[in-house]
């Protein structure tokens, strides 16, 4: 009774070990066989995709963020150009127009904020991650959300 236990036991701990070594082992009666895991690569393929911005909740979270500023609240829209890498990170943020020149910040950190709560990822085609040159990406503040 003894000696199954031990044998048991160590065909657990040989079995454990194996697993964080990343080897497969099968114990039969007393022998061990060891066989090497094949490393497979999975590849994921993405789906064509374009980068799109809810423009509703860039505004409100845009006038949100100026609505307790007094030096720069006020209602406006600023038209930003976005570039966005294979990391989906906005390397570029470029006014284009703007109706109040104030905004033109708020409008800038809201893009960016935006874009890390929703975690935006890059645009894909033809399976492959690309850069998304010159968005636009319109910004509007409404000031009478919060009335």
């Amino acid at each position: 009774m003894k000696k199954i236990t031990l044998i048991l036991f160590v065909s657990f701990i040989v079995a454990s070990s194996a697993l964080f070594a990343n080897k497969n082992v099968q114990v039969k009666g007393k022998k061990e066989v060891n066989t090497e895991k094949q490393d497979t690569l999975v590849q994921e393929i993405l789906q064509d995709r374009e980068i799109k911005f809810d423009l509703e909740k860039l505004s409100f979270m845009a006038s949100l963020s100026v609505c307790g500023k007094r030096e720069v609240r006020g209602d406006g829209t600023v038209v930003v150009l976005v570039t966005i890498n294979e990391a989906g990170v906005a390397t570029k943020l470029e006014i284009k127009e703007t109706t109040n020149k104030k905004l033109n910040l708020a409008a800038i950190e809201a893009i960016q904020a935006y874009m890390k709560k929703y975690e935006v990822q890059p645009a894909v085609k033809n399976g492959v991650k690309v850069v998304t040159e010159d968005m636009v990406v319109p910004v509007k503040f409404d000031m009478s959300l919060f009335e």
